[in-house]
């Protein structure tokens, strides 16, 4: 081997060596912040404050749709008869 190839050699086992460390301070760093993110409670105060501002307007929408609520009863009133009565209320 001449002394050209080995330096090529050793460069190649170096930047091969260096790649695999970044990859894996890559994924040692992705798995930091994953954890800060499920762990830290400012980043979960953030999340709930922007989810329920995100559920702000359609609860707001819902207000102005008109409301629909029902019952169902059902009794036995005679020994050989059975009555049901149903109820439907719709407020506009």
């Amino acid at each position: 081997m001449t002394r050209l190839s080995k330096c090529f050699a050793m460069l190649l086992v170096t930047t091969g060596l260096s790649a695999a460390a970044q990859i894996a301070a890559a994924a040692d760093l992705l798995s930091i912040y994953d954890r800060a993110l499920t762990n830290d409670p400012q980043i979960r105060e953030a999340d709930a404050t922007r989810l329920a501002a995100r559920e702000a307007r359609p609860q707001a929408l819902a207000a102005l749709l008109p409301q629909v609520s029902g019952n169902y009863t059902a009794e036995n009133d005679k020994p050989k008869g059975f009555s049901e009565r149903a109820q439907i209320i719709t407020d506009a």
